[in-house]
């Protein structure tokens, strides 16, 4: 079993192999390194150890200790939410916070499973 390129050789690997081949400029040799950076870097999506991983019609859902974790609207300023599968977002009083507080949004996953284990120490 090989290992896989690296991103110095993905971009090694888009060097002209025939002579008669125009030369490639540095710019288009910096773009094409960092597209391939990109790439490699995209790829290494780390997820929390017991987080179980699902799609839905609705995209990404992750499912951690009875919560649900799902990728916040485009137009949300944070980038992940997450609410418990028995939430109940009614409020206490009218235009009040709701009174179960077993949801949140982060930015990252991570920080979503490090907010539901501060919820859960918490007894939330």
């Amino acid at each position: 079993m090989g290992h896989p390129m690296s991103t110095y050789d993905q971009w090694k690997s888009t060097e002209p192999e025939d002579e008669n081949e125009q030369p490639r400029t540095l710019e288009q040799e910096r773009d094409d390194f960092l597209e391939a950076r990109e790439r490699e870097q995209a790829a290494k999506v780390v997820l929390p150890s017991g987080l179980e991983v699902d799609a839905d019609r609705n995209g990404f859902v992750g499912r951690y200790r009875g919560y649900e974790i799902r990728r916040a609207p485009s137009y949300a300023p944070y980038s992940w939410q997450f609410a418990h599968e028995d939430y109940d977002g009614a409020p206490e009083h009218s235009y009040g916070p709701p009174a179960d507080r077993r949801c949140g949004h982060e930015q990252t996953l991570a920080d979503c499973v490090r907010e539901i284990d501060q919820q859960i120490e918490e007894g939330q």
